[in-house]
């Protein structure tokens, strides 16, 4: 994949990897690097969701913006709010999103589904990432399973 933001095929494979492997020797033996790799890939997607925020952030009339919500936790996701800075619901947005011109409102809808699809590869990514540190912890623990 081409694109500065798209999800690199080596952190693909090790995705891909984690999802199907059946022993997990080799995975623990590289949890350390692989957790670090997650890192560079949630950063990644961080700088995809500044992006897409930043797209919103014009005075269109419209008054719908897409703000960073972080966490305590670390985690971030990208939310609607109003210009007087409610957060949407999906269904107050639905709503918001209906009365727009048929252009205008079919935009925010796909930019919506971008940043569904982009919350939920945080999370996953953001999950996948603390269990590879919970078994380079262990690793270095001496824990053999």
């Amino acid at each position: 994949m081409n694109t500065p933001f798209d999800v690199s095929a080596p952190a693909l494979a090790i995705l891909a990897e984690l999802w199907m492997a059946s022993d997990g020797t080799a995975l623990m033996q590289r949890s350390g690097r692989i957790a670090m790799t997650l890192t560079e890939v949630l950063n990644e997607i961080e700088a995809e969701m500044t992006q897409l925020g930043e797209l919103t952030r014009m005075e269109n009339g419209v008054g719908l913006v897409l703000a960073i919500q972080r966490r305590a936790s670390g985690a971030v996701s990208l939310r609607w709010r109003t210009n007087r800075n409610q957060m949407l619901s999906a269904d107050a947005l639905g709503k918001r999103v209906a009365g727009l011109p048929p252009e205008v409102g079919r935009w925010y809808v796909e930019l919506d589904a971008k940043v569904r699809w982009l919350n939920a590869r945080e999370r996953l990514v953001r999950h996948a990432r603390q269990v590879m540190r919970d078994l380079s912890e262990e690793r270095n623990r001496g824990v053999v399973y």
